[in-house]
């Protein structure tokens, strides 16, 4: 069995930051969380990963984000490496890489999360065209953003050298909403 090292913490940049708390709204930056970038064009069968783009699902701890034909992105909550869920996996059926330390992770619950990411974003957030297990990568006011629709919310992942300027226009966008 391969051993790999726990993932190092790093500050983040979302530390210290106030929730965004209104009755149809609540915006709060979550933990660092594990990100890694999965690569295959021979897993399909093997494994029990979203098998259409823009679609996400379960695997053990791992949500996996299909955002690609051939790629994934899986996040974790906790910091570990996702190889122990390939271990069956021929080694030259993927290629992972750790992208952790490059997204900043921002939940938005709520009524008013559509709207908000709305005035930002040209995607259609309309609940019959972008509902829980859905995925996209997108731009939102001049930023990139992978958008993660679970159940009650949208997580949104963005680059973590941009993640306080995407704040404070959350922040500014959502004191101009009108409930």
């Amino acid at each position: 069995m391969v051993s790999m090292p726990l993932i190092a913490q790093f500050a983040e940049p979302l530390s210290g930051t106030q929730p965004i708390r209104r009755p149809d709204l609540l915006v709060e930056a979550l933990p660092q969380r594990s990100v890694f970038d999965l690569r295959s064009d021979k897993l399909h069968a093997a494994q029990p990963l979203p098998d259409q783009p823009g679609t996400c699902g379960e695997l053990g701890a791992w949500r996996a984000l299909r955002l690609r034909p051939d790629g994934w992105l899986l996040i974790a909550a906790t910091c570990e490496h996702p190889a122990r869920s390939f271990a069956t996996a021929p080694q030259d059926a993927l290629r992972l890489t750790d992208l952790s330390h490059g997204y900043a992770c921002i939940c938005l619950q709520g009524t008013a999360m559509r709207k908000l990411l709305a005035l930002g974003t040209p995607l259609d957030l309309r609940p019959d065209r972008f509902g829980p297990n859905q995925c996209a990568r997108t731009w939102c006011a001049g930023f990139t953003l992978i958008l993660d629709h679970r159940a009650d919310a949208i997580e949104v992942y963005v680059d973590t050298s941009c993640a306080v300027a995407f704040w404070a226009w959350l922040t500014d966008a959502a004191a101009g909403l009108v409930p």
